[in-house]
């Protein structure tokens, strides 16, 4: 669901079929009724598409569900997974920085670590050179900026002991490619 900016959740427990729709955009509501019309057939009706999506995860230990915005948001939201009925999930975060006023304008990419605690965001601060931003994910706050990686930031990665991020950026705008390790 990337154009809508949100996600319907399946009902695995039972029968596969979409419990809730969460939508992740800043200024929309955290979910909008799912109903079914038809065998095997739903919809869900919005007010307004806010922001399509990019990314979409849980956290390791399933208590957080991130969405990674792009195009108007260009935040990373967070929802509450921590219910066992996604019909009660709730929006708690949208993490997001704004470069001199502005918001970048990239798509981020973000991932947990092992341990939790940290969320490694992908984000632009120029078009050339982009950062990442290392998000505290008990206050969901920025803790640190990594300044000046590359071109077109793609998922970063952590090292198994956690002391390293490993970012690659892509060449797809003719600039330049490689992997920053910071």
């Amino acid at each position: 669901m990337r154009l809508c900016g949100g996600i319907a959740i399946l009902d695995a427990e039972r029968n596969f079929e979409p419990a809730a729709f969460l939508q992740f955009n800043a200024s929309s509501q955290d979910q909008y009724e799912v109903v079914k019309t038809a065998e095997n057939h739903w919809e869900v009706t919005f007010d307004k598409i806010h922001s399509p999506g990019h990314e979409i995860g849980f956290s390791p230990d399933g208590r957080f569900l991130c969405m990674m915005n792009n195009l108007r948001e260009n935040n990373c939201s967070v929802f509450s997974a921590e219910d066992p009925d996604p019909r009660n999930w709730k929006k708690i975060a949208h993490v997001e920085d704004r470069c001199g006023g502005q918001i970048p304008q990239s798509v981020p990419h973000g991932l947990f670590s092992r341990f939790q605690e940290a969320l490694p965001v992908g984000a632009a601060s120029s078009a050339r050179r982009q950062r990442v931003m290392v998000v505290d994910t008990s206050t969901w706050t920025i803790l640190k900026e990594i300044q000046g990686i590359g071109p077109d930031l793609q998922t970063p990665a952590l090292t198994y002991d956690g002391k390293y991020v490993l970012v690659p950026f892509s060449g797809f705008q003719r600039l330049s490619s490689g992997i920053a390790v910071n």
